[in-house]
């Protein structure tokens, strides 16, 4: 299990939207499979992606309230949909950091754009978990990102592991609930922006 502290860099941190957001995200792997999860309004709202990198898909779950879809991405969407996505140069660095008890490499961040200015981001190699950025921006990066940031309800999103714990993860996990309706990655987008514009009005 990895814990992440999650901030919004271009949001003011007292409004009120910034106060409704995620401030939290936790990560369980096994066996090349993961789970991501963050949650919001006291569990009302919540968005989890499971990855199996050996069959090289990925489910997106959203549910507020009573409100529950599923979309699925093959190999072939996930890279259709990194295309849209900011294109990203990551440069190693020599440095190293230690985060959450672990040894992590130091990469610079640039956008091809020029849209946003470099960061910094940190990754372990000592968690075994093979290409485990596979389906992102970040694939070239074969390490656990500890600290990165990410687009995330159409806001740049930082996060900072905060806790590493070693325990045992049932299959179950990963499985997705039969009471979520399946639809496409498109019709999710739509369903998540008005899901998020209800949830931050």
């Amino acid at each position: 299990l990895i814990e992440y502290h999650l901030e919004y860099p271009d949001m003011d941190p007292t409004s009120m939207m910034a106060d409704m957001m995620p401030d939290k995200m936790e990560m369980r792997f096994k066996d090349n499979t993961y789970i991501s999860e963050v949650s919001a309004g006291f569990g009302m709202f919540r968005m989890a992606f499971v990855s199996k990198t050996k069959k090289k898909n990925v489910s997106q779950m959203v549910k507020l309230l009573g409100d529950k879809y599923v979309a699925h991405f093959d190999e072939d969407l996930v890279d259709e949909n990194i295309k849209k996505m900011p294109q990203l140069t990551i440069t190693p660095t020599e440095n190293h950091k230690e985060i959450a008890g672990y040894q992590c490499r130091e990469a610079k961040v640039s956008f091809t754009d020029g849209s946003k200015e470099d960061f910094l981001v940190y990754y372990t190699e000592e968690i075994g978990l093979d290409k485990p950025n596979w389906f992102s921006q970040y694939s070239g990066i074969n390490g656990v990102l500890l600290e990165y940031q990410i687009e995330m309800f159409s806001i740049w999103t930082r996060l900072s592991a905060t806790n590493i714990v070693q325990q045992e993860i049932d299959d179950s996990k990963f499985e997705i609930p039969e009471d979520y309706k399946t639809i496409s990655d498109k019709e999710l987008e739509l369903k998540l922006n008005e899901i998020m514009e209800n949830f931050l009005e």
